[in-house]
């Protein structure tokens, strides 16, 4: 260790051994020969790149190593040190307090040696290095740095969003809790306030029964076009329930029963072929495909039923067989309009009974 005044700063191993090897004499010529080739001659890139970045000469390439393994921040420019933390922040902004300030020669990389041998420009380095280490505008440098690597803001940010989204999502759940129930819009805003005082998070807004209204007539829409696209997607067949329709021909019942278990004792041949005709151009089939498979299945006494025939059946099998569902329907739309519903739309009402019917339940 080299004492200076009163303070000690390590000294690298390398740097008695280079005093050693090498003289101030030649280094001072070194340095006046590489001066007057770059005088006399021009530089190229790679030797402008090397000139820039050049250590101080009373240094080697093995204690600029050990220099930079110690302090991360040195960096050197044409013989010259300087702080990269101190250049990347520049000002210390609202972290800064009186009598403290980020050095110019830190920043632009002007800070060099002092002494007229070896051994004092040495220790002249090592101390700026050392007091620079441990000056408190250095420090707040530093931290502001790493505070910026953490990207707090963005965080701040992030973290306010999905706070925001998660109180909006209890509000919609609200409401549609209320549409589920039957309960009116108008106790939406005593619900969240129940959910306030149970110290849940809730948003400010979205709280009249306004809200709700718009809120139950959002979910409806997007539930109905998500159903409609995955029908399309599925490319299934349809099946539509007429009310008061209990007269049936002979044709519509087959719709509803799908093929004959058993073939009557004497049939002719064109026998069930009107019935195929008509179901295939219901259901969008191939009638000839189908026909011939109806008629092999009739000519094997109804034992097998043939591959052709298959997707009739199924269709067949899809239409109900009574219009009870309809009734329950009817049923469930009765129990929407209600004393504190009066005034109810039945643009409402539809939205309402859709969602009452075919919504997912309120934990999902």
């Amino acid at each position: 260790k080299l004492k200076t005044g009163n303070e000690t700063f390590p000294k690298d191993r390398d740097e008695t051994s280079t005093l050693d090897a090498t003289s101030k004499e030649e280094r001072e010529n070194t340095a006046l020969t590489s001066k007057e080739k770059r005088s006399d001659l021009p530089l190229t890139s790679k030797e402008e790149s090397e000139f820039e970045f050049q250590w101080p000469n009373v240094w080697n390439a093995k204690m600029w190593v050990e220099k930079k393994k110690v302090y991360s921040w040195l960096t050197c420019k044409r013989g010259r040190i300087g702080c990269l933390s101190c250049a990347a922040v520049k000002k210390l902004g609202p972290t800064k307090t009186q009598g403290v300030s980020i050095s110019n020669e830190w920043c632009s990389v002007l800070v060099t040696y002092y002494g007229d041998n070896g051994s004092t420009q040495l220790t002249s380095l090592r101390k700026k290095i050392f007091t620079h280490a441990k000056s408190t505008s250095h420090i707040q440098s530093e931290n502001i740095l790493q505070v910026g690597s953490e990207q707090q803001l963005e965080h701040i940010v992030d973290q306010m969003n999905d706070e925001e989204i998660s109180g909006t999502s209890k509000i919609f759940r609200t409401a549609y809790s209320i549409a589920k129930h039957d309960r009116p819009c108008s106790d939406q805003f005593d619900l969240l306030r129940l959910q306030e005082l149970n110290e849940t998070a809730i948003s400010h807004g979205l709280r009249s029964r306004f809200s709700a209204t718009n809120i139950i007539e959002h979910v409806f829409k997007e539930t109905k076009n998500k159903l409609c696209r995955q029908i399309k997607s599925l490319g299934g067949k349809l099946s539509i329930l007429i009310d008061e329709n209990s007269n049936r021909n002979k044709t519509e019942q087959s719709m509803f029963t799908g093929l004959p278990s058993e073939s009557p004792s004497e049939i002719d041949c064109d026998y069930g072929s009107k019935e195929i005709k008509f179901l295939c151009k219901c259901f969008n089939l191939s009638v000839t495909k189908c026909l011939n498979a109806y008629k092999d299945y009739v000519a094997n006494g109804d034992r097998n039923v043939p591959k052709d025939l298959e997707d009739l059946q199924i269709c067949a099998k899809m239409v109900a067989c009574s219009s009870s569902e309809c009734e329950r329907d009817f049923s469930s739309m009765n129990v929407i309009p209600k004393e504190k519903r009066s005034r109810i739309l039945i643009q409402h009402v539809s939205s309402l009974l859709f969602i009452k019917l075919h919504g997912p339940p309120v934990e999902l």
